[in-house]
Formats: C-alpha cells, structure tokens, sequence
C-alpha cells in the first residue's frame, strides 16, 4: 500500500501556481519601474543597487580566475573593483549633490515668493483697515472697546483662577 504525501501549508502546490506573473498596471500611463514615476531618492537607489550588482557580477565572473593567478595579480583586479566602486559613488554623490542644489533653490524661489505674497496680503489688511475706520469710525471705536473689555474680563478670570 502506498504512503500519503504529507500536505501542509507551507508547502507549496504546484499545479496551482500561474504559469505567468499577471501584468502590473500603471495608473498613470506609464510602464511600471520607469524613471517617471520614481522619487530621486529611488532613483539613486537603483544606481547604487546597479553599481553593486555590477561588481557583484564582476567578481563572480573572475572568482574562478583568481584561483589560478598569482599574488600579485588578484591585487590589480581588486584594485579595478574598488576604482569602479569609486567611480559609481562619485557619480551618485555627483548627482545627489545637483539634485540638493536644485532643491535648495527651489526652496529659496518658493520663499521668496511666499515672502512677496504674504507682504502684499499685509499691505491689503492694512488699507482695508484704514479704509473701515474712515467709512465707520464709531463703530470701530465701540469695537475697540468691546474688545478691551473681553481682554480685561479674560485676564481677570484667569487671575482668579490661578490664586
């Protein structure tokens, strides 16, 4: 009599697996993993993962090689990989820097400009308050009044509160 195969969860069936991974959808039209839909941070992520992926290949490829050289050429070849290495850093820290350099003027435009608008809105509130207390100068007198009197009733609640 034959034996059962043990059946588990976390053992996989595989004549229920796809035989295709279903095709991602990008929602704004364009393929999935492309430069425009990534932050620069991804995108300096990938070209460092890129770089070690290439000195990852580069040492398996020459890894059989090595064993059979001599001393003093397994030091050239490990200094290949670290002038590599040197040069793909260089280049990500290259491009890190212009993009800092890039948004810290944007950041600069944009407080100017926040700086501009926040000046002309004072500029607006103050005409617009001259113009009301030409137009209405009893009414703003009562205001001010009845503002003062809120102040001094608040101060002094609080003051009995705290004794």
């Amino acid at each position: 009599m034959a034996e059962s195969v043990y059946q588990s969860s976390d053992v996989p069936d595989f004549d229920t697996y796809p035989e295709t991974p279903p095709p991602v959808k990008a929602a704004s039209g364009l393929k999935p993993g492309s430069e425009g839909d990534r932050s620069a941070l991804e995108k300096c992520a990938a070209a460092l993962g890129a770089a070690a992926g290439k000195v990852v290949r580069i040492l398996r490829r020459r890894t059989e090689d090595m064993r059979n050289q001599p001393q003093p050429d397994i030091a050239g070849f490990v200094g290949e990989i670290v002038d590599y290495t040197k040069y793909q850093l260089g280049r990500v820290r290259d491009g890190a820097t212009a993009r800092a350099q890039e948004i810290e003027q944007l950041a600069r435009e944009k407080a100017t400009l926040v700086l501009r608008e926040t000046r002309v809105g004072l500029v607006r509130a103050g005409k617009t308050a001259q113009r009301v207390a030409n137009d209405y100068p009893v009414q703003v007198a009562l205001g001010a009044g009845a503002i003062g009197l809120l102040i001094g009733i608040g101060l002094r609640i609080r003051r009995a509160n705290r004794a």
